[in-house]
């Protein structure tokens, strides 16, 4: 079998531990701080308590109209009051969200208040992205160098280059927002709405939009990091 990233690597004469310490540094690098993101994310909780506007990504080319009406009808029928809206691009409010907090913005020049990027890609780790918790979530985001991103998704295989990579952020992120991330998990053990909206799910298993729903509201760990 022929792999295009382990003939890039041995063309280039990079280890894989080299490249892959590189990408781990990079998206390192362009992390918010950390006080940012928990401001950031106490302030998603808030919204979603008080019925404020929160936003989820769409489904593909049916974003616009589709099944937003059901995912809001989810939601309300679960107890949340919230004002579920879809990302007008599928990725704008998390960019923005990313501008706001940190130092670093996606553009050709940079600014006062901030280094224009190029050639690298907005991500979520965990790409449960109609889940109200998830989708504008300030440690669920990450900026990856273009030529690393489709490690993290599914645009190749599982070779070992990816399992590895996927190893390191695993570690990178549980060792810088683990406090966070238990927290999301204990909501949803915890929160009354959360089990509710998997009951709802679970007592209507014929129909595939709500199975597809409650794939949304999965613990998160290590294992399923860059999935979703």
């Amino acid at each position: 079998m022929r792999d295009s990233y382990e003939e890039m690597l041995i063309k280039l004469k990079i280890t894989q531990d080299d490249f892959i310490s590189w990408g781990i540094n990079e998206i390192k690098t362009l992390l918010p701080d950390i006080t940012t993101v928990e401001e950031n994310w106490n302030r998603l909780k808030r919204c979603i308590d008080s019925g404020n506007e929160v936003y989820i990504r769409g489904y593909g080319r049916d974003k616009k109209n589709g099944q937003i009406n059901r995912i809001c009808n989810l939601y309300k029928e679960a107890g949340f009051n919230t004002s579920v809206r879809l990302d007008p691009t599928n990725n704008l409010k998390p960019q923005q969200l990313m501008k706001q907090m940190g130092k670093y913005t996606v553009g050709k020049k940079d600014t006062n208040n901030h280094i224009a990027i190029q050639n690298y890609k907005l991500s979520h780790l965990w790409g449960y992205t109609k889940n109200i918790y998830l989708f504008e979530n300030p440690w669920n985001v990450i900026y990856t160098p273009i030529v690393i991103d489709p490690l993290t998704g599914h645009e190749t295989y599982d070779n070992n280059l990816k399992l590895r990579f996927k190893e390191d952020i695993a570690k990178l992120v549980f060792g810088k927002y683990g406090k966070f991330i238990e927290e999301y998990n204990n909501i949803l053990e915890n929160d009354d709405r959360v089990k509710k909206i998997i009951e709802i799910c679970e007592n209507n298993k014929e129909d595939k939009f709500y199975m597809e729903m409650k794939k949304q509201w999965v613990k998160l760990t290590s294992d399923n990091v860059l999935k979703g």
